[in-house]
């Protein structure tokens, strides 16, 4: 299922670079991402995209969870679960992906964060476990904390994985440490049971081995900011405090990250170790351009922490980015154009649409 599910999706990445697109959509920013979320849903769950991402991923899934819940779409949420779980279950794990034929695989690796976002999402669902379903996810948090954990609850140094950024090879980075904060938290929240240190002892990590004072390093080894790795803690409150949230945003602020659209995810992208297909195939797909759903997130952030002339001003550049293509882009380049290589164009219709529409919807919530 590993295999055949891999093989699928990057056949249909690379047969799509020049087949049919899903369409644009003409209207305001509001209007074009409601008809992407309503298309998204396809009667069984939510797929993430319209073109070859047209199947089901529980790290983007997990990241709008909130935002689907804040627009009334709790009974999608809870079948795309319910679908979700079924296939690990039957599988006998849990993986980032899950094709429409139920193959469940990881991209382009085993993931650090697939398990913790199935809890947040579960969690935040407030999804109705199955005495099945507890003993399976027990088992899962047990062989994960066996994987990816030393004896001292850290990262293993030794076992490689893939994350958000997953054409970047990190060293333990602090978005890691937030997944790991995520699973201890929704792990106890859900009453699981689990060896895992508390959701205090990753967060104490971030405050004092990653944080230099004005942003949290990327990951242990250098001092590179990372956009990914700096809004994820803030976006799910793993670092809740004022000095972090003002340090960080006014980072973003004097990079300038938000041109030409929020968010670019650095402005040093020669300092990372990009994976061999991030250097050939899809050159500069994660350095320092445009990603959509970090835009997503940073005004999440901004709506909740920062000011409101702020997110005014950062809220109209991204629907003006989404009604200049008529769709929500997975990615743009440096320039604002859309991401392309001759083996690669970025996927449309994201469903990251979500975060940008529960900004505007009265009743949104934050993790907790």
């Amino acid at each position: 299922m590993q295999f055949a599910g891999q093989f699928r999706a990057v056949l249909t990445a690379v047969l799509r670079r020049r087949g049919r697109r899903s369409g644009r959509v003409s209207g305001t920013a509001q209007e074009i991402c409601t008809s992407v979320i309503n298309r998204l849903w396809n009667g069984t769950f939510y797929q993430i995209g319209l073109g070859h991402f047209n199947y089901f991923w529980i790290r983007d899934f997990g990241s709008v969870t909130d935002s689907l819940l804040a627009m009334g779409h709790r009974e999608r949420v809870l079948k795309t679960l319910e679908w979700a779980c079924g296939h690990y279950m039957k599988c006998g794990e849990v993986r980032l992906c899950v094709d429409k034929r139920g193959n469940v695989f990881d991209m382009p690796e085993r993931s650090i964060d697939a398990l913790p976002w199935l809890l947040h999402s579960l969690q935040r669902s407030e999804y109705p476990l199955s005495a099945e379903l507890r003993v399976f996810l027990e088992s899962e948090i047990q062989k994960y904390v066996g994987l990816f954990l030393a004896e001292d609850g850290r990262l293993r140094i030794d076992v490689s994985f893939s994350e958000l950024r997953d054409s970047v090879r990190y060293f333990a980075s602090a978005y890691a440490v937030t997944m790991l904060a995520v699973l201890a938290r929704a792990s106890r929240q859900l009453g699981l049971k689990t060896t895992l240190p508390e959701e205090r002892f990753y967060a104490d990590l971030l405050r004092h081995e990653y944080w230099n004072g004005k942003y949290l390093r990327a990951d242990t080894v250098t001092e590179t900011f990372a956009t990914e790795c700096n809004l994820f803690p803030l976006f799910l409150n793993v670092l809740p405090e004022t000095l972090f949230r003002d340090g960080i945003l006014a980072t973003i602020r004097e990079k300038n990250l938000c041109a030409p659209y929020p968010v670019r995810f650095t402005d040093t992208k020669g300092t990372f170790n990009y994976r061999w297909w991030a250097r050939t195939f899809m050159v500069d797909y994660a350095a320092d351009t445009v990603w959509s759903w970090l835009g997503g997130i940073y005004l999440q952030v901004l709506k909740r922490k920062g000011n409101a002339q702020e997110f005014e001003a950062s809220d109209t550049l991204y629907a003006s980015m989404i009604e200049r293509f008529g769709t929500l882009p997975e990615l743009l380049s440096t320039k604002g154009e859309w991401y392309e290589t001759f083996f690669y164009r970025a996927e449309e219709g994201m469903i990251w649409c979500a975060l940008y529409l529960s900004l505007h919807t009265n009743n949104a919530t934050e993790p907790r």
